[in-house]
């Protein structure tokens, strides 16, 4: 208890004007089931990097099924009395009751998490729930629990934000929150609620894909109704503010969110590029994301990778990739050689990806990894983000494409994905392969990570990728033909990587590994990123 008592203490003193964070998943402390992958893995790294900096920054997501905070170093909050802080959170015509677990990176920076599992609720029926719950109610029970659960915390722990950050459309109802709560006391018109709202709110669209729920506007007053009621919100007032663009009786949770942010940024330039064409009236201000790297580069680089000498510097790469071989041996049964230039694919299944590109033709992808002196060995790891989806017959199919006998046990598949299987992949890949649609990957960062360990990238020129110019460094491929141009180009790239010097160190790949990763460390990193938001999206 007494620890406990403490993080009262700290909230009450501790915390001014933050920045409040809202976002449904965080990648901490290892837990696949808290985050589905690069929000969750971004959100992190921004918690960490608000912690380096010092910056007053509130994170607030939600507990879900299968995780266990308390493993993980949260704690819950605790009243002044000792007694466990319960929130109440109108969800239909019942009060959902939510406690909170919560993390202190530095004595400024915190994650809360909100929990609705407590035996009030077990009575009702209501529970956590997985992330991204396929049961639509149930998610959409989530995302009010987040957003006006959050906003009641910060409340109740007497945090005033200097900015709300919200990601994604699937934060809509922490500003829905603060439209009905957060100007007690005035008279405001709805205009001028609107006004007031848009000074406090800033959000983030990390995808050209619609991310917030879109349901029947009946539906969904079923679930706010009352709770709008009590602040005095009509109806109408949501459809004027939420109502799908194609059909006025759809509430869009994205629209919403962005009719009442004063800032909106997509991540990367050319993300922006692609809402515009999609969205004329979209006015999102490119900051493109970064990787927090203290967390995704090698000890043996970080901070010192401009100190090492060529051979130190390969010694370093051939230690990690052999480390890295050994793991994906053991996990995918398949034998790998650490001194073959290594080619990873590692993201969701998912049909914009392009998962199958590498095996369009399967005699060409062969001829490439059995060649006697310059030999090829592939890693393809990824998440599937269902059970029993397209996403899981994907996977099922690449697997048994990996094991075709021609490719002579030069492909391994690794099934699942965990921060810490991206670890070791990130710090063993010499190349790092990006196939998605163009257009699609809104910025892509797990190139960034790989990078930061001197992965060569090979890429069409989405996201992030396309703001660099990887002439001499990385290789782009053409997103009409992405097959051809990824074998053309692995057929000119491989020669590098075994065309040793009389010291035994490919000169050339080494200095393509040298720029890959000065290129990351001086523009891709969250502590560019955070300045970004600081001066761009938070005005502090």
């Amino acid at each position: 208890m007494e620890q406990n008592q403490k993080i009262v203490e700290r909230k009450s003193h501790g915390i001014i004007s933050p920045v409040a964070f809202f976002c449904a998943e965080y990648a901490i402390g290892g837990k696949e089931s808290s985050y589905a992958g690069g929000l969750g893995v971004l959100a992190g790294d921004m918690v960490l990097e608000a912690a380096d900096q010092g910056l007053p920054f509130v994170a607030i997501g939600m507990r879900y099924d299968g995780t266990y905070p308390d493993k993980d170093g949260f704690e819950l909050v605790h009243n002044s009395d000792g007694s466990v802080l319960e929130l109440d959170v109108p969800i239909e015509s019942s009060v959902v009751s939510v406690r909170a677990w919560a993390k202190y990176f530095s004595p400024t920076a915190v994650l809360y998490l909100l929990d609705p599992k407590v035996s009030l609720n077990k009575e009702q029926g209501i529970m956590s729930g997985h992330l991204y719950d396929s049961h639509f109610y149930t998610r959409l029970k989530q995302q009010i629990i987040i957003g006006i659960g959050g906003f009641r915390l910060l409340k109740a722990l007497g945090i005033e934000p200097k900015i709300y950050h919200l990601n994604e459309g699937n934060m809509a109802f922490a500003a829905l929150a603060i439209l009905a709560e957060g100007f007690s006391g005035t008279t405001f018109d709805e205009e001028s609620r609107i006004k007031a709202v848009r000074a406090k709110v800033v959000s983030t669209k990390h995808t050209i894909l619609e991310a917030g729920i879109e349901t029947p506007m009946d539906g969904l007053w079923q679930f706010i109704g009352k709770y709008c009621e009590t602040y005095s919100i009509k109806k109408e007032f949501i459809v004027s503010l939420g109502s799908h663009e194609h059909d006025t009786d759809i509430f869009a949770a994205t629209k919403f969110l962005l009719r009442l942010s004063g800032k909106v940024n997509g991540v990367s330039i050319i993300h922006t590029v692609f809402e515009k064409e999609k969205h004329p009236n979209s006015d999102l201000i490119p900051i493109t994301n970064g990787v927090y790297q203290k967390r995704w580069q090698a000890p043996e680089f970080f901070q010192k990778d401009h100190e090492l000498s060529n051979e130190e510097l390969w010694n370093i790469k051939k230690e990690l990739r052999k480390d890295f071989v050994e793991q994906v041996s053991i996990l995918s049964g398949v034998n790998l050689d650490s001194s073959v230039c290594t080619l990873v694919w590692t993201r969701r299944f998912v049909p914009y990806k392009r998962p199958f590109a590498l095996f369009e033709d399967m005699v060409r992808l062969a001829a490439i990894l059995n060649n006697t002196d310059m030999p090829v060995q592939i890693v393809i790891s990824g998440a599937i983000y269902a059970p029993h989806s397209e996403s899981a017959e994907i996977s099922e199919k690449i697997q048994a494409l990996s094991v075709d006998p021609m490719f002579k046990g030069r492909v391994a598949f690794v099934p699942g994905y965990s921060l810490e299987l991206a670890k070791v992949l990130i710090t063993g890949a010499d190349i790092w392969l990006n196939t998605p649609i163009l257009g699609k990957e809104a910025c892509g960062t797990s190139g960034m990570k790989a990078g930061l360990n001197g992965a060569l990238q090979m890429s069409v020129s989405d996201g992030w990728i396309d703001e660099v110019d990887w002439k001499d460094v990385g290789w782009i491929l053409s997103n009409d033909s992405i097959s051809s141009s990824l074998y053309k180009y692995l057929e000119e790239a491989i020669p590098a990587f075994y065309n040793m010097g009389n010291d035994g160190i490919p000169l050339e790949w080494v200095r393509k590994m040298r720029a890959t990763m000065s290129i990351v460390e001086s523009r891709y990193t969250t502590k560019r990123a955070l300045k970004d938001y600081r001066e761009k999206l938070y005005g502090i």
